[in-house]
């Protein structure tokens, strides 16, 4: 798919550029045995995450169908569509295992696997079945230092061996696995994932007799003389929840020990004491909140968190908890809990990081999202504009101090998005051209697929704004042509463009940009269908959040 970037903001040329990829088309070329089409139409709908797509495509080359033969290609794309949670992924992926579940094909596997790295070997844990896991556990009785068999068999009893061989036996193995990591290779770069980590209470695979003598043993770690900075922050890491003034004493001590990487320790603290004052109680393995208690909250180290960051005159303390504390405050009320105070808190602590570092763009951009986070409808003060414009500021000045094209795509969408809200045209047509000239040299790349859909978002409500409904038209169309990622992916485009149309009676517009977004944002509950079956029937749909995204 090519993409034109519109030198002169004028009218796009309808048409232009060939059709984006196709799922539907996809499906159906492979069924009539059209390889070379459904190739073309599936492999960059599987590369964007298109869970369908990368299933479809692990068959063809399982197969061999238009493409040369190729297992481990297919396994590949199987283990993709099985990570995002396609359970025909998961269910081949098991059958297949056991199959190839004997000592033959395990010690086979495990020599081609020898050169991943420790977090791969644990993302290609996920795919094994209980068979080829007990084979993993006879190789790891013959040599224990073997790395690849017990960071694949930890990744296994994270995150699918309960439902297969039960929690009081994946309890046990992952007792025995992570214990074992603890005591012979505290360094390890799992060290400090969440997948390595026990947990007394809170969830289902809880072990409080597990926990304890994981915790021993890290403190035997930090009290050698020996023990690195990464050993310090794992054992940090593994305490952060359930033992945060445990954890509070290792990152002093790392502090004092290695006093060159004394920001970095700020940084964990200011962390800690975030979670302590917001009471969090229970993360997942991407490091999200999934539990607090107003216990903790309210507990004396909560008490005593707080007045630390109060206190410090750190940056990195007091900008890393003012953002946990912006960021994770508001789910909190999904708990049951709030903590006191905690957004006037975030913004006096970024306010203060801001202050001390003055040109560090995380700090800027960071208090600018918090205003505005605070400043939308349904919380205090809320659609407050004054706010709205603070916010801009902040968020324009972390823009000015950095010209890194990355760390720019990803805030200019905010950035734009915001000005148009508020009314400054030339700044929101500005920030989306910047928007597209960076997306555009990269069409298949998820990263950049944000960036192309909202720039064009934004120039189409500018179009609408001057009055030209063809040219707001052929930004949605352009729009749909993104790669997707991110927040598209996941909770789908901003339809305030499409709704914006449909009022001016862009009905077939609308729902052409809505089969794009299908190539992209898919699952059981995208109500994609439903809107497409509401415009055909007249009907403007509820967009709901996704008017907000």
């Amino acid at each position: 798919m090519k993409r034109i970037l519109v030198a002169v903001w004028v009218l796009l040329a309808a048409g232009a550029g060939p059709a984006v990829a196709d799922l539907n088309t996809g499906q159906r070329a492979l069924d009539l045995s059209d390889y070379p089409k459904a190739l073309a139409e599936l492999r960059p709908l599987a590369e964007r995450g298109n869970s369908k797509a990368q299933f479809l495509l692990g068959k063809m080359y399982t197969f061999g169908w238009g493409v040369a033969q190729d297992k481990e290609e297919g396994l590949r794309w199987y283990r993709e569509a099985a990570s995002r949670g396609l359970p025909e992924a998961r269910a081949l992926l098991i059958r297949l295992c056991e199959r190839d579940s004997d000592a033959a094909s395990v010690a086979a596997q495990t020599e081609r696997l020898n050169g991943l790295g420790p977090l791969e070997l644990l993302r290609n844990g996920r795919s094994l079945c209980a068979k080829a896991a007990l084979q993993l556990e006879a190789r790891l009785e013959k040599d224990p230092a073997e790395a690849t068999s017990r960071y694949r068999l930890l990744g296994y009893y994270y995150f699918n061996a309960a439902g297969e061989i039960g929690a009081p036996k994946t309890i046990e193995a992952r007792r025995r696995h992570i214990l074992w990591l603890i005591a012979e290779d505290p360094g390890s770069e799992l060290g400090g994932a969440v997948e390595a980590r026990i947990a007394p209470a809170g969830n289902a695979l809880a072990d409080p007799q597990g926990y304890a003598e994981g915790s021993r043993l890290w403190l035997q770690q930090v009290d050698r003389a020996s023990a690195s900075a990464t050993v310090f922050a794992h054992a940090a890491a593994y305490h952060q929840i359930h033992d945060k003034p445990t954890a509070e004493r290792i990152l002093l001590a790392a502090k004092s020990r290695f006093p060159a990487a004394a920001e970095h320790y700020d940084a964990s603290l200011g962390y800690l004491y975030a979670l302590a004052v917001l009471g969090v109680s229970g993360l997942n393995h991407t490091g999200i909140p999934v539990a607090a208690s107003p216990q903790e909250a309210s507990s004396p180290f909560a008490a005593k968190a707080r007045k630390a960051l109060e206190q410090s005159e750190s940056a990195a303390l007091a900008g890393v908890a003012g953002k946990i504390l912006s960021q994770y405050g508001a789910m909190m009320q999904a708990f049951g809990t709030s903590a006191t105070g905690e957004r006037t808190l975030a913004e006096k602590l970024l306010t203060r990081a801001e202050r001390l570092q003055p040109g560090n763009p995380l700090w800027a951009e960071t208090l600018g999202q918090h205003l505005l986070m605070m400043a939308k409808p349904g919380r205090a003060g809320g659609g407050d504009g004054r706010a709205m414009q603070r916010a801009l500021g902040y968020l324009e000045k972390s823009l000015a101090q950095t010209g890194e094209p990355e760390w720019r795509m990803s805030r200019l969408q905010e950035v734009a998005k915001l000005a148009l809200k508020l009314g400054e045209q030339a700044k929101a047509e500005r920030y989306a051209r910047e928007l597209l000239a960076l997306a555009e040299p990269h069409p298949q790349d998820e990263k950049y697929g944000p960036a192309w859909h909202d720039g064009h978002m934004v120039m189409g409500q500018l179009a609408l704004q001057r009055g030209s409904v063809a040219e707001a038209r052929e930004h949605l169309r352009a729009a749909g042509e993104t790669a997707g990622g991110g927040t598209l992916t996941s909770f789908g485009p901003n339809m305030g463009l499409a709704r914006d149309l449909l009022q001016r009676g862009e009905k077939q517009a609308v729902i052409d940009y809505l089969r794009q977004c299908q190539n992209f944002w898919t699952g059981a509950q995208v109500p994609i269908e439903r809107w497409i079956q509401d415009i055909e029937h007249g009907r403007t749909p509820e967009f709901g959040a996704n008017l907000e995204y």
